[in-house]
């Protein structure tokens, strides 16, 4: 899958699209910050609930949501993702 994945990672970046990708440590490396008015708690991974974790990242330009799905139906349907368009236009 990674070979894919890089192969898909150049195809982007050639098309002009791929601005950046990482993928990220697991959660046993990063914390939860979570903010109660004034205080705030920090809990160390790893966490219990890991079913919906994000492991990477890709930041794309496009023109519109239809590019992104036409780039992304090149992937070969390896894994899932979540799809948000940056900014409040």
């Amino acid at each position: 899958m990674m070979e894919a994945m890089g192969r898909f990672n150049d195809e982007l970046r050639d098309a002009g699209i791929l601005l950046a990708a990482d993928g990220l440590k697991p959660s046993s490396a990063g914390k939860r910050i979570a903010f109660d008015g004034p205080g705030r708690t920090v809990i160390d991974g790893p966490f219990a609930e890991t079913r919906e974790l994000v492991a990477g990242f890709w930041l794309w330009e496009v023109k519109d949501m239809a590019q992104t799905i036409r780039a992304y139906g090149t992937m070969l349907r390896l894994v899932s993702i979540h799809v948000h368009q940056k900014g409040l236009k």
